[in-house]
């Protein structure tokens, strides 16, 4: 028989967000590498006939890793950006082992998108917009 597509790890699906493209990536839960490896699948759209990819992995784990309580995606095509985490501390963790080479890939993509969508300027469009009742898309998060 064949095997299924989407398997593997604690629970085969966990998470599932969507690019801006209308793509959407799912990934599972592997609690540690006794587990199973941690894999992103990606449907090219949601259509019920559309089969999903993998888009990353099958990844093993180290033995005390987690992946897959989160997944955010955003962007599309082959910009799309896909961040996992379990929390902060694992952000950091997965920064270290990164090679210097796709740590400055990574740098020089942060750059770019601060500098196009985080600037004083930008800010203040935001605010205008919002003062004058045009929206922004999405609601300004506020600091508590």
């Amino acid at each position: 028989s064949e095997e299924p597509v989407v398997a593997g790890g604690t629970y085969a699906l966990n998470m599932i967000d969507c690019g801006g493209d209308g793509a959407v990536y799912a990934c599972n839960l592997a609690e540690s590498a006794t587990v199973g490896a941690f894999t992103i699948y990606r449907w090219a759209d949601d259509a019920s006939t559309t089969p999903p990819a993998a888009a990353y992995g099958p990844a093993d784990l180290f033995a005390s890793d987690r992946a897959g309580d989160g997944l955010k995606v955003r962007g599309s095509g082959t910009g799309t950006e896909i961040l996992v985490a379990h929390n902060g501390d694992e952000v950091a963790r997965q920064v270290d082992r990164l090679s210097a080479g796709v740590a400055r890939k990574i740098g020089r993509a942060a750059r770019a998108r601060a500098l196009a969508e985080h600037t004083y300027a930008h800010r203040a469009a935001q605010f205008d917009a919002v003062i004058e009742g045009r929206g922004v898309g999405r609601p300004l998060e506020m600091a508590a």
